[in-house]
C-alpha cells in the first residue's frame, strides 16, 4: 500500500465547499478520476489539515507527501506556516517525495531558498499553455504544449539550487519544477474542475481586475491535460517511492 499524505493548506470558501468540497477532496477525487482503478487500490490517502496545525507525528508517517493551493502567500508569518516550511525542509534532507500544488509549488521553492513574490504581471486565472523544457521518465507521455487551470497571483522569481525547469512560458517562467530528485513542483492546478474556477474567479470579482477575470472565464472552454499530470504525479510519487523503499 502507498501512502500518501495530502497537506491542507486552506479551506474552501464556505459560498463553495459544499459544492466542490476541500482541497483534500478535489485532489482525491481527481487520482479517483484519473487513475486506473486497480492501481488506486494500492494507494491510501492520509490527510493533514496543517492550517489547522495538525502534521504527521513522524515524516515517515507516508511514503509522500502533496501540498495544495491556498490563499495565503509563503511569506506570511503564521505558526503552521512555520512549521510546515521545516517539515518540507526535513523532508528534503531524507529524500522523502513531495509534490507542490501552486502554494504549495511556491513553497517548495520558498522552503529550500527560492525566492517568491507577487508577480508585476498581475492574476493568472482560467487556462494557461507552458512549453516542455525537460523530460524526466516518469514524464512519458507528456506534451510539448501543456494547459492547465491556474489560480495565482505569486509566482517564483528564483528557483531554489538543484532545480529543473520541467515547464515554462512567458507569462510564468517557472509552470513546472523539480528541485533535487524528489521535490515536484506545479503552478497550475490538475485537481480542479472548471466549474469551481469559474465560480473561484466568481467568488474573487472585487480582487482580479474585470478583464483578466472574463478572459480567465472565456479560457475555459479549452481543453486542459489534468489526466495526463494527475497520471505523471502518481508516475513521480511511485517511482520515488519505491527507490525509497529499495535503499
Amino acid at each position: 500500500m502507498l501512502k500518501i499524505g495530502i497537506f491542507q493548506c486552506d479551506h474552501v470558501h464556505e459560498t463553495l465547499v459544499t459544492i466542490y468540497g476541500e482541497y483534500t477532496d478535489m485532489i482525491e477525487k481527481a487520482f479517483a478520476n484519473y487513475i486506473e482503478s486497480e492501481q488506486m487500490q494500492s494507494l491510501q490517502f492520509i490527510r493533514y489539515a496543517v492550517i489547522d496545525n495538525e502534521f504527521p507525528d513522524d515524516d515517515k508517517e507516508c511514503d509522500a507527501y502533496i501540498i495544495t493551493g491556498s490563499k495565503h502567500n509563503v511569506d506570511d508569518s503564521l505558526p503552521w506556516l512555520d512549521s510546515l516550511k521545516q517539515r518540507l525542509k526535513n523532508l528534503y534532507k531524507k529524500n522523502i517525495p513531495v509534490v507542490g500544488i501552486c502554494f504549495g509549488h511556491q513553497l517548495i521553492a520558498s522552503a529550500l531558498g527560492g525566492r517568491v513574490i507577487q508577480s508585476d504581471k498581475g492574476w493568472g486565472v482560467g487556462v494557461y499553455e507552458s512549453l516542455l523544457q525537460h523530460k524526466e521518465l516518469w514524464m512519458e507521455g507528456f506534451k510539448d504544449r501543456l494547459k492547465l487551470i491556474y489560480s495565482h497571483q505569486d509566482q517564483i522569481v528564483k528557483p531554489p539550487a538543484e532545480t529543473k525547469t520541467l515547464y515554462s512560458s512567458e507569462f510564468c517562467p517557472y509552470g513546472m519544477i523539480l528541485v533535487g530528485n524528489k521535490f515536484l513542483g506545479i503552478q497550475g492546478h490538475p485537481e480542479f474542475q472548471k466549474p469551481y474556477s469559474e465560480g473561484l474567479m466568481q467568488h474573487r470579482k472585487e480582487k482580479i481586475p474585470d478583464d483578466t477575470r472574463q478572459k480567465g472565464l472565456k479560457s475555459l472552454s479549452q481543453n486542459v491535460d489534468s489526466k495526463q499530470v494527475i497520471n505523471g504525479i502518481f508516475k513521480f510519487i511511485k517511482q520515488k517511492a519505491k527507490n525509497n523503499n529499495q535503499n
